[in-house]
C-alpha cells in the first residue's frame, strides 16, 4: 500500500511538472515570436514598401482558418504573418499562423529548428509529403490556423496547384474557412526564387536592404462547405483546385487592372 502511494505521488510530481514545462514553451513561444514578428515588421514594413491589400477580409479566429498562398521566395510565411498578423498577435498569439517548412532547407541544425518550432514551423520532409501528412496538417486546423502554399514549391506560374490543399480542405470536418493570399515579388528581397536551389545567401535580405516594393493581398474568405453542396461538382477535389487558382488570379488581376498579363515575373 505504501507502494502505491508513492507511486502516486510520482505520478502526480510528473503531471505537475508536465504543466509547467507546458506553461513555460508556451511563454518562451510567445516572447520568440514577438521579437522575431517585431524584427520582420522593421525589416519588411519599414526598411521596405509592403503594400498591403484586403487586411480586414482576414477572419480574427483562433482555429480553422487556412491562409493558401501562392509562393515566391523562402521567406513568405514571415512575410504573410507580418503583413496579416502584426500587431495583433502580440495581444492574441492563439492567431499566429502555424507554417510549413522545408526540413531540408530550415531545419539543418538543432538550435534552428527549435527556434522555428517555437514559432509554429512545423518541418516538412518533401519524401513524407503524403496523405498521413496531411492528415496531420487537418489535426492542426482542429487547434490553429495554417498557412500553406498550394503550388507545393516556389514557383511564378500561380496555376499551377498541387492536390495537398484540396485533401485538406475535403477531408477536414468541419471544413476550414479558407483565405486566399497572393503574393508579389517577394522573391526581391530575398535570394532562392522559384527555380532557384537554396544556399546561404538565399536566406539573407539583398542589398541594398531598403527600398524596395512587395505586395501581400487577402483575398475574401472562401466557405468551401456551402459552394461544394450548392454545386454539387463530381471531382470536389479538381473544383476546390480550380476555385483556389481563380480566386489568387483574380487578387493578382485587382493589382493591375490596366495589364493583359497582370502576373510579374
Amino acid at each position: 500500500m505504501a507502494a502505491s502511494a508513492r507511486t502516486e505521488r510520482r505520478e502526480q510530481m510528473s503531471n505537475r511538472d508536465g504543466e509547467h514545462l507546458k506553461k513555460f514553451e508556451a511563454w518562451l513561444s510567445y516572447l520568440v515570436v514577438s521579437i522575431t514578428s517585431f524584427l520582420c515588421f522593421l525589416y519588411f514594413r519599414l526598411l521596405n514598401r509592403t503594400r498591403v491589400v484586403g487586411r480586414k477580409n482576414i477572419p480574427r479566429r483562433s482555429q480553422n482558418i487556412l491562409l493558401v498562398s501562392n509562393h515566391r521566395s523562402l521567406h513568405d510565411s514571415w512575410i504573410i504573418g507580418v503583413a496579416g498578423y502584426f500587431p495583433e498577435i502580440l495581444f492574441y498569439p492563439s492567431q499566429t499562423p502555424y507554417n510549413l517548412a522545408a526540413k531540408e532547407n530550415f531545419f539543418k541544425s538543432w538550435i534552428a529548428g527549435f527556434i522555428l518550432k517555437l514559432c509554429r514551423t512545423v518541418p516538412v520532409e518533401r519524401k513524407k509529403f503524403n496523405r498521413g501528412f496531411l492528415l496531420s496538417v487537418i489535426s492542426l486546423l482542429k487547434k490553429g490556423n495554417v498557412c500553406i502554399f498550394y503550388q507545393a514549391t516556389r514557383s511564378f506560374d500561380i496555376a499551377e496547384a498541387k492536390g495537398g490543399v484540396s485533401f485538406i480542405i475535403n477531408n477536414s470536418d468541419p471544413r476550414p474557412i479558407v483565405l486566399p493570399i497572393y503574393l508579389e515579388n517577394t522573391e526581391k528581397l530575398f535570394g532562392g526564387g522559384p527555380g532557384q536551389k537554396p544556399k546561404l545567401s538565399s536566406y539573407l535580405p539583398r542589398f541594398p536592404w531598403f527600398g524596395r516594393k512587395i505586395t501581400v493581398s487577402f483575398g475574401k474568405p472562401i466557405n468551401f462547405a456551402d459552394i461544394l453542396k450548392d454545386e454539387n461538382h463530381p471531382n470536389s477535389h479538381e473544383r476546390i483546385s480550380q476555385i483556389i487558382v481563380e480566386k489568387i488570379g483574380s487578387l493578382a488581376s485587382d493589382l493591375h487592372p490596366n495589364k493583359s498579363n497582370p502576373i510579374p515575373v
